[in-house]
């Protein structure tokens, strides 16, 4: 392991600080994550960075010039974070280690996830007003529209026409006229003769 390689430069005499810091989260901070990545920053003169939580199994850090990160899992309650920087020098490469705590609040931490439950709990929140905002605004897009293809549908329909009623003139037939006696005036009930005067109707 990466420990036991620097075992063997323990009798080296360093010369030189590499400045190790930790930028995010520092050192002493407390955190509520399990899990989370560990930014800091270095010498430019520092050509690696080793990270561990046990002393004994290293992970190398992710270096960009004089800034490092490290994703890290983290225990419960206090961790102590043992950094080592490398300095190569000539064919030699020499180490520097230090130590940093970074602590972890249990209270708020869901052990399942590593995400706090006031966390869940909001998000949860936030997700369930979403679901019924979209159900109100979806209801009522749903009944305006209806009532608009209604009024479409009122204004396409043809006018109802009221029921004409035809006036006819009804003049009586010439045969429904009674006709009257030219002698006396009596209406006539029926033949070629005056039923009252007995004068020839035609």
């Amino acid at each position: 392991t990466k420990y036991n390689t620097f075992a063997i430069r323990t009798g080296f005499v360093l010369d030189f600080n590499p400045n190790l810091e930790l930028t995010n989260p520092s050192a002493g901070s407390t955190i509520t994550n399990l899990t989370t990545t560990v930014y800091g920053t270095c010498d430019a003169n520092t050509s690696a960075i080793w990270v561990s939580l046990d002393n004994i199994t290293f992970t190398q850090a992710t270096k960009l010039s004089t800034n490092w990160k490290v994703n890290l899992t983290l225990a419960s309650g206090a961790n102590t974070l043992y950094l080592v920087a490398d300095y190569q020098r000539g064919n030699f490469t020499y180490a520097y280690k230090d130590q940093a705590t970074i602590n972890t609040d249990t209270s708020q931490i869901n052990k399942g996830n590593g995400n706090s439950q006031i966390d869940l709990g909001l998000i949860f929140l936030i997700l369930a007003i979403i679901a019924i905002m979209a159900l109100v605004v979806g209801f009522m897009f749903i009944r305006r529209r209806n009532q608009a293809a209604s009024q479409i549908e009122q204004k396409q329909a043809p006018p109802k026409q009221e029921a004409k009623v035809a006036m006819t003139n009804t003049v009586p037939s010439s045969e429904s006229v009674p006709k009257l006696c030219p002698t006396c005036g009596s209406p006539s009930t029926g033949g070629d003769f005056c039923g009252n005067c007995g004068n020839k109707l035609k």
